[in-house]
């Protein structure tokens, strides 16, 4: 069955491998219920499940290259959809903590596998503004799978928190309509740097590691809001672990709006999106840390949501431009790298952090986000105003950062 990549059916099949790249996380309202069902296991190991795919992930992630070079762009991507599948749903059937743990390894090693090329095999079928609207949609896709994912996770966590881990089932269902619809490939999905420019070796510089540790540092607090909120919820009778899904589900919709409308503010606000951003996610925190009623804890979310979404791709955008010539590629990758070991580290620096502080409540470790937050928002306003300044006389935005 032949049909044309310009097809609404061709082009639905390669924006659908996008659904579940952001689903690891989507499994965070269960995390009470799971304890309650685990108690012989510590909170902190139980909300390790929700970040560990991301250690695998990023693994893969400099791994699949060279297995996409070996078995082409279609085959590996099927690879990853199966593992991630089947080994999402492992934890329906079992109750052995450590079986679940490697389960959620697995997930991660599939969604690696294939993460990237959710990417590239746009630009492997697509050019021009065909391609950009593709990665536009392509972003989009994600947000829409993360949001479908944690409106089921609230919804099945309701029957047990095994039922919750049914939704990674949806992934298998991806795998016949890619291997029907996408033809076989023979061509390699990343070609090597030394191919095409022998005479220009991809580098990275100062400016990119440090956009890199401040999109790590800013990945840490949508995790923070993820794994805290619902035991916050719950434990102080708020609402339930199903509300507190809904209300994780509410702010990724935000962040979906927010990343939607981020283009257009950016066009007129420039460098001063970011102080925006950190404002308004400082605001969402504040928010949450003080709510006592569980709508007053959404707004918080929805508030979060909306403005930190607006952050990141500047961020992207930036290291691409500061990058060295011929360099975005692996700028890029670099940041990619700084957001999957904030998701990993997510758990372990929270929980340590309260420890350091004397205050372990989700409550109190949500605000020392807020103090993050707040922190951060103080350092672009500093970068804007230089970037404003910078402009007065050039208007390279490589030369400051």
């Amino acid at each position: 069955m032949t049909i044309s990549k310009h097809s609404p059916l061709f082009k639905f099949t390669i924006l659908s491998i996008s659904l579940f790249l952001g689903s690891a996380s989507a499994m965070s309202g269960a995390i009470p219920v799971m304890h309650q069902g685990m108690n012989n296991v510590s909170l902190g190991w139980i909300e390790n499940l929700m970040t560990i795919p991301s250690l695998s992930v990023l693994i893969m992630l400099l791994i699949s290259p060279f297995i996409a070079n070996k078995l082409g762009i279609k085959t590996t991507i099927l690879l990853g959809l199966g593992i991630s599948g089947f080994m999402g749903i492992v934890p329906v059937f079992t109750n052995n903590f450590y079986l679940i743990l490697i389960s959620r390894i697995g997930l991660g090693i599939g969604l690696g596998i294939y993460n990237s090329l959710a990417y590239s095999i746009i630009s492997y079928y697509y050019t021009g503004t065909e391609r950009s609207t593709m990665m536009g949609l392509q972003s989009a896709m994600t947000g829409i799978g993360n949001l479908v994912m944690r409106l089921m996770a609230g919804a099945l966590v309701t029957v047990s928190w095994h039922a919750v881990f049914m939704m990674y089932g949806l992934i298998l269902l991806v795998i016949p309509l890619f291997f029907l619809i996408v033809p076989n490939d023979n061509r390699q999905a990343v070609e090597p740097i030394t191919d095409d420019q022998p005479k220009q070796k991809e580098s990275i510089n100062i400016k990119v590691i440090f956009i890199a540790g401040t999109v790590l540092f800013l990945m840490l607090l949508p995790n923070l809001i993820g794994m805290k909120l619902p035991s916050m919820v719950t434990e102080e009778n708020l609402g339930t672990a199903a509300t507190a899904t809904l209300g994780l589900a509410g702010m990724g919709l935000a962040q979906m709006f927010g990343s939607g409308l981020y283009g257009f503010i950016e066009r007129f606000l420039k460098a001063w999106i970011l102080p925006l951003a950190f404002i308004g996610g400082s605001l969402g925190i504040l928010i949450i840390y003080t709510a006592n009623q569980l709508p007053m804890v959404i707004a918080g979310a929805l508030a979060f949501g909306f403005f930190v979404s607006m952050a990141a791709p500047y961020l992207l955008t930036l290291a691409a431009d500061v990058a060295p010539i011929g360099s975005a590629n692996l700028a890029s990758a670099v940041v990619l790298l700084g957001v999957n070991v904030a998701t990993f580290i997510a758990p372990t620096f929270w929980n340590t952090l309260g420890k350091l502080v004397g205050a372990t409540d989700p409550r109190s470790i949500i605000s020392d986000g807020m103090v993050l937050m707040v922190l951060m928002a103080v350092m672009s306003i500093l970068y804007a105003i230089k970037q404003k300044n910078s402009h007065a006389t050039t208007p390279d935005v490589s030369e400051e950062i």
